[in-house]
């Protein structure tokens, strides 16, 4: 049942004296490739020995033929891996850089075949050569992945060091993402979709672009004691169109987080053309099934956004309309790019989607249930616009879906059971054969019959798949966030608060809700007290007053709060994979900070402006710039305090309903409703965890209104607040509100850090 492979197939006699010069780079040395040929084994007869356990006596060879070199395995028990293809009696036509991995350690080849690659750079001792898209490099790369000046590598005496220059993909040596790193023979230098041989003495670049072969070995996912995934192992090449079907709750999503990188599995490792899927994250697009697209933004405006948050923070404009209109073209979708994402039918939502995850050119794409909701005819042009994606572009397209009236047009086709089973994996002619139907619905019906453990077992004994794949010996990938740096970190925050404020404006019913609102209730509330409550000094009411200054401060808790409590919950899912390709929290959330605080400093000085006309407080200007003041921090506090609710919520209907409770909190320990003086000890405690009662307290300080109650003549036994209430300056209250701020936006963060990408 084992699926056909494209074998390179040299001929039996080899032509010698036509083929070019090579050689082989293992462990630091560098091996000529005599014209025989070179034999890689355990025995010490052989040209490259490989002393790891897995490697067989004699494990494979480098073979001339027809003027090239070929790769064959020998019969290997453990297989060859070449770029991360694991060979068994198979042979593959090599190119100069091509990793060999044997019993786990790697033999690197090289020749000097005449194009086989753009050219090879030699590095001289004092030197600097930089590597990046700018013609200014010494070794210029095209291509969305890389940025202008990437990395550079300096030979300093008998030391040559690569040095990632603030890149946005990063840099990988040896399949590790690293900030610097020493250079030996044979080292891997990965940027973009470029690989960089160095053989100790010149580097020689090739481009791997839309060729990414994934290798998933002995994949197994649990949470929490459940099993989501069982043991699993598969292979996906360059330009393959794969399905994944199977009982709803098999696993199918799950398995297409991990192959993604989205998700770790608990025990095995997927591997892209022989490193770790954490280090190419840049070269991988994932579409989850949520729309990841803002519904108020146009077409061209979300690209446009998302363009500039993924590629590299050096691109030019027109780099970035490059990528933005080849994005829709590949989609078809150019004639609707002025039109917003939410006039769109659902078809074309999806395919915006796609376009962004086109937009850096990936060269494997992971879409889950693009074609949920879709009528058979528009299942039918998806499947064929994923069809021409891995044709033309060459990139591998794995689908998850419930429809199956286009599975005749994939590839391979992957059969998922109940338990996280990997039931089946091969055509879809094959596939119809072992479940013994005609058809794929009847698939379904036969997964049913037995415990997918049963069909697992059938599938990988007709298979004869291995019991376990020895993969390359690469290290762990260092992820490294990118808004880490200050710089970039800026330029996320830029990019995002322009995109937040413009959707933000457009919703103008949402919009209209929020800044009429202030108004409304600011003069409800100033009509309920007789104009002159605070009255010039030593006349008016202070203690009626007090209530008023309690409610100004409650309805600006509440103005800020409903202003943010829908905020992160309504884009979950486009931060989500925005930050999966990294997009930072900080970043995400100084956008939400920039207009959300401008929102509600006009909404404080509207309600502070109609208190001045309607119920003075007679008192200087300076005064109502320090009341002004208490009144902005305590808003920015309350957005934190919604923006907490919105993280919290798992959904927009609950972070309506969670923001009342939470604002109602503040309003019943606040010290308006009930004094800090009449209440129970320990509510009076709690109520120091309130910020509503700090900005209370701040304000009547600032306006005098312990002195105003003696100036009126009130007994002390009259006054529920007591003259020790209204103690706390400006000074003092903006810190705590500050501080109260800052814990919120660090619970936040924690938050969000805590949920899964992606």
């Amino acid at each position: 049942m084992r699926s056909p492979r494209s074998v390179a197939r040299p001929p039996a006699e080899p032509l010698h004296g036509t083929t070019p010069r090579a050689w082989a780079i293992h462990a630091g040395r560098r091996i000529d490739v005599p014209a025989a040929g070179l034999t890689i084994g355990r025995e010490t007869g052989n040209d490259v020995v490989v002393s790891a356990p897995l490697a067989s006596k004699h494990h494979a060879r480098i073979v001339p033929s027809q003027g090239r070199w070929f790769l064959a395995d020998l019969g290997s028990g453990s297989g060859t891996f070449l770029n991360g293809e694991r060979l068994r009696g198979e042979a593959r036509w090599l190119s100069t850089g091509d990793a060999i991995a044997v019993g786990g350690e790697i033999v690197r080849f090289l020749n000097d075949e005449p194009g086989a690659s753009t050219g090879e750079t030699r590095i001289r001792v004092g030197e600097r050569v930089t590597i990046g898209r700018d013609l200014t490099n010494g070794i210029q790369l095209r291509g969305p992945c890389v940025s202008g000046v990437h990395a550079e590598i300096v030979a300093s005496g008998d030391r040559i060091e690569l040095i990632d220059r603030g890149s946005r993909s990063g840099t990988r040596v040896n399949g590790s993402i690293v900030r610097r790193a020493e250079l030996t023979p044979g080292c891997e230098i990965g940027v973009g979709p470029y690989s960089l041989i160095f053989d100790g003495e010149t580097l020689t670049p090739r481009d791997d672009s839309g060729a990414l072969r994934l290798e998933a070995q002995d994949v197994r996912m649990s949470l929490r004691g459940k099993v989501l995934l069982e043991r699993l192992s598969l292979a996906i090449a360059p330009g393959e169109l794969v399905a994944v079907i199977g009982e709803s709750g098999s696993g199918k999503s799950t398995l297409l987080k991990v192959l993604a990188g989205v998700s770790r599995p608990t025990e095995g490792s997927i591997l892209l053309s022989g490193d770790r899927v954490e280090s190419r994250l840049s070269e991988i697009g994932y579409l989850p099934q949520d729309e990841i697209v803002h519904p108020r933004l146009t077409v061209v405006e979300s690209l446009r956004y998302s363009a500039r948050l993924r590629l590299p923070y050096d691109s030019s404009s027109e780099e970035i309309d490059q990528a933005v209109q080849g994005a829709l073209a590949a989609v078809s979708l150019a004639h609707v790019g002025a039109q917003r994402v939410g006039q769109l039918s659902g078809g074309e939502r999806k395919r915006v989607g796609l376009a962004t995850e086109l937009l850096s050119s990936p060269g494997i794409l992971f879409l889950d249930e693009p074609t949920t909701g879709l009528d058979v005819g528009l299942e039918r042009q998806m499947m064929e616009l994923f069809r021409s994606l891995a044709a033309v572009g060459r990139h591998a397209v794995v689908v998850v879906t419930h429809a199956t009236h286009s599975l005749d047009r994939v590839d391979k086709l992957l059969v998922m059971g109940r338990g996280g089973y990997l039931c089946f994996a091969g055509t879809p002619a094959e596939a119809l054969e072992f479940f013994a139907v005609g058809s794929f619905e009847d698939a379904y019906i036969a997964l049913k019959s037995r415990p997918a453990a049963e069909w697992c077992n059938d599938f990988e004994r007709a298979a004869d798949v291995p019991p376990s794949l020895q993969p390359s010996s690469t290290p762990p990938a260092h992820a490294r966030l990118s808004g880490a740096d200050p710089r970039v970190l800026g330029i996320q925050t830029r990019a995002l608060t322009a995109r937040y404020l413009k959707a933000f404006l457009r919703d103008k019913v949402n919009l209209s809700i929020l800044l009429l609102q202030t108004p409304v209730l600011g003069i409800a509330l100033l009509l309920l007290f007789k104009p002159a409550v605070f009255g010039p000094p030593g006349r008016g009411a202070p203690l009626v007053a007090t209530q008023l200054v309690f409610l100004l401060v409650m309805i600006t808790i509440w103005l800020g709060a409903v202003d943010a409590s829908r905020e992160i919950v309504k884009e979950r899912a486009i931060f989500g994979r925005e930050r999966a390709v990294g997009v930072s929290i900080g970043a995400y959330l100084l956008s939400k900070i920039a207009v959300l605080f401008s929102l509600i400093l006009l909404q404080a000085a509207i309600l502070l402006g109609l208190t001045a006309i309607l119920r003075p407080f007679y008192e200087p200007v300076g005064t109502y710039l320090d009341v002004f003041g208490i009144l902005a921090v305590t808003g920015f506090a309350a957005v934190g305090m919604g923006l907490l609710v919105s993280s919290v919520a798992q959904n927009e209907d609950q972070a309506t309903a969670l923001a009342p409770v939470a604002m109602t909190v503040q309003l019943l320990v606040g010290g308006g409703i009930v004094t800090v003086k009449s209440m129970t000890g320990v509510m009076a405690a709690f109520s120091a965890t309130s910020f509503g009662r700090w900005a209370f307290e701040a304000v009547g300080t600032t306006l005098h209104m312990n002195g105003r109650v003696i100036a009126a003549g009130i007994p002390q036994a009259q006054n529920q607040y007591g003259l020790t209430f209204f103690r706390l300056g400006a000074g003092e209250a903006y810190g705590l509100l500050v501080g109260f701020s800052a814990l919120f936006f660090a619970t936040i963060a924690v938050i969000l850090a805590r949920r899964k990408p992606g």
